[in-house]
């Protein structure tokens, strides 16, 4: 029993240490623009320079921003992903939500993220445009 007990922790460790290693972190710049709707007014920014880091595990999962999408279509072509929350608060529920593809040649990447608070009629959407590149060179 021990053995077995230890032969599963041992194969648990090479499988995270094998995903890390095939873990390729990369550095997206672009630009982000902001629409922002409450009681029925709308404010649109202009868009804003901005950087962030895309995390992508082949055939596992994309991280946006520390958040791992819960669905990652590989064999389209550009890859798309989602990712969506409810919180529940004193207040009311906040939803988040986002959704993108990013084009595994050229590093192009879109993503799209809504915030919306029921407790206030308050929503937030953000567009991502984007040219990813490995954040290290990869050899």
């Amino acid at each position: 029993m021990l053995r077995e007990t230890i032969a599963i922790i041992a194969l648990l460790a090479a499988t995270v240490a094998s995903q890390a290693q095939n873990e390729t972190t990369l550095l997206c710049t672009g630009t982000a623009k902001r629409l922002l709707k409450q009681s029925g007014t709308v404010q649109y920014e202009k868009s804003k320079p901005f950087t962030a880091s895309l995390i992508v595990v082949p055939n596992v999962t994309i991280n946006w921003q520390g958040d791992p999408a819960d669905s990652v279509f590989w064999w389209t072509d550009p890859v798309s992903f989602h990712w969506h929350r409810l919180f529940k608060q004193e207040k009311g529920e906040h939803y988040l939500s986002y959704s993108g593809w990013i084009d595994r040649v050229t590093g192009r990447a879109h993503i799209h993220h809504d915030a919306i608070e029921t407790d206030s009629d308050k929503t937030e959407t953000v567009d991502y445009d984007l040219l990813c590149k490995p954040a290290k060179p990869l050899f």
